[in-house]
């Protein structure tokens, strides 16, 4: 099968719902709608296409038009991509202040629905203003392994059971990390996606290759593209 036409609606619930899979997809829409092909093919008429990849934009456009938009407009969510541009808050940041455009900085979140929670490594959560909070966890002197997820509960739950040695540590969280089942601290952080500001709980991490990963409790109200890349 080289080709495959998919009949797609968007449910505000439930996302992207397949109706029909086509084998041998065509235009025929538009053949037994004359006036519509016409006017599209009017669009185009005499313009010089440059390059094979400005053809596929302008047959995109023609044929799809904003797709993007339209999918947001249906479906009640905005399109996000599997790395996202995002705008991360410092601690420190006050809007309105004289310091906010140095209180936040522009970089890249990785779009991970395979992880329930999302996370952000030691060294960002440090840099937004978290230096002392790491400090803190380190003081507790947390196991670096444990041999069950039930050993890494008992010691959360003891952990539950005394003060928080800094209040930025919202709890504690049992993950699975480099082949090792580790107790990370969970903490608030600030970012904006697409357009929105919200408040994260983020898992700190050790430093990976993805600086900051969205995780599935707030990729919620999204649909994520996978054919597109911030760089």
């Amino acid at each position: 099968l080289g080709y495959v036409g998919v009949d797609i609606a968007l449910d505000a619930d439930k996302g992207p719902i397949v109706f029909e899979l086509n084998a041998r997809p065509g235009l025929g829409i538009q053949v037994a709608n004359q006036a519509g092909l016409r006017w599209r093919l009017e669009k185009v008429k005499g313009l010089e296409v440059k390059s094979i990849k400005h053809g596929i934009r302008v047959a995109k456009n023609l044929f799809g038009g904003e797709v993007e938009d339209s999918i947001e407009a249906i479906s009640g969510r905005k399109v996000i991509n599997i790395n996202e541009k995002i705008t991360l808050y410092y601690k420190s940041y006050k809007e309105g202040s004289k310091n906010d455009n140095k209180d936040r900085e522009i970089t890249t979140a990785f779009v991970d629905t395979g992880m329930i929670t999302s996370r952000i490594s030691r060294s960002y959560a440090s840099r937004s203003g978290y230096f002392e909070t790491m400090r803190q966890f380190d003081f507790l002197k947390c196991p670096k392994e444990f041999p069950t997820f039930k050993d890494a509960q008992d010691y959360i739950d003891e952990y539950s059971k005394n003060s928080q040695p800094d209040g930025h540590i919202i709890r504690l969280a049992k993950i699975f990390e480099d082949g090792q089942i580790v107790v990370r601290p969970v903490i608030i952080i600030k970012i904006k996606v697409s357009g929105e500001v919200l408040d994260l709980e983020m898992i700190v991490t050790e430093d990976t290759t993805h600086s900051v990963i969205l995780g599935r409790n707030d990729l919620k109200d999204y649909l994520i593209d996978t054919s597109k890349t911030f760089k």
